[in-house]
């Protein structure tokens, strides 16, 4: 998991502008999900983890366990 900047300023359309994305790669099958993000704060951290476990299966669907723990940097939003 990490936050990017944005590569462009501007996106295809103003709902798809955002100004940072969360980068989220599952360890076991390296499948990646980006979420836009309207800030770096905690709470859209968090809203959009939130989102990426609405979005998808359960891990025991897969065969595997359930979440046991999310690496990232040393970020504020993720203290």
């Amino acid at each position: 998991m990490d936050i990017l900047h944005p590569s462009t300023a501007i996106g295809l359309t103003p709902n798809t502008s955002y100004a940072f994305y969360l980068l989220l790669v599952d360890a076991f099958s390296r499948y990646v999900c980006i979420y836009g993000l309207p800030d770096k704060s905690t709470d859209a951290v968090v809203a959009a983890i939130k989102q990426y476990t609405a979005d998808h299966k359960r891990a025991e669907s897969y065969g595997y366990v359930d979440l046991a723990r999310i690496r990232a940097d040393a970020g504020s939003q993720f203290t």
